[in-house]
């Protein structure tokens, strides 16, 4: 039977730098043979054909496209290519490679927190960035660190337990 595919690829949108794995999936019988095209052209499945500044980033095995580190570069149009000896089917996406420095428009920081003495507080940092964001608190201008009063989550909050009046300040 000619192939039809369980799983199409579909838009992407890749931050800056992130590595990208694809998959498509086609049943047929005789079995279904794979290849990845950008662009309309086919890409090589070996290092040796591809460009320069592409060796080592991309891979494909089979139904599946890897692209390492990806660069505004590798935007365009991907079909995932399933063949056998009675047709031929493709699978269209669209990648979009994200770049953007942090903005905090969407989500500005809050001017003034009030805390309980004794009490939690969590102060929200979310800003808009691709790569995500890696994050720098400050108080009054020196540098804070996770410690056992201050803890930094990943996504950017600062969470400050056991809130006293030494706690007051810029941060």
């Amino acid at each position: 039977c000619r192939p039809v595919f369980t799983i199409s690829i579909g838009d992407m949108h890749v931050d800056e730098k992130d590595d990208l794995t694809w998959t498509c999936e086609a049943f047929g019988i005789p079995d279904v043979l794979y290849s990845w095209m950008k662009n309309g052209k086919e890409l090589p499945n070996d290092n040796e054909r591809l460009a320069p500044e592409d060796r080592g980033r991309y891979e494909i095995r089979d139904n599946v496209l890897i692209i390492r580190q990806v660069r505004k570069r590798d935007e365009g149009m991907y079909q995932c290519k399933a063949y056998n000896e009675l047709d031929t089917r493709y699978s269209s996406g669209q990648l979009r490679v994200l770049a953007f420095a942090p903005t905090f428009a969407k989500y500005p920081l809050e001017e003034k927190t009030y805390a309980a003495e004794s009490g939690n507080v969590t102060l929200r940092c979310k800003p808009e960035g691709a790569p995500q964001p890696k994050f720098t608190w400050r108080k009054d201008g020196n540098r804070l660190g996770s410690s056992g009063k201050v803890t930094i989550y990943d996504n950017g909050n600062l969470f400050l337990s056991r809130v006293n009046p030494g706690d007051t300040g810029t941060y």
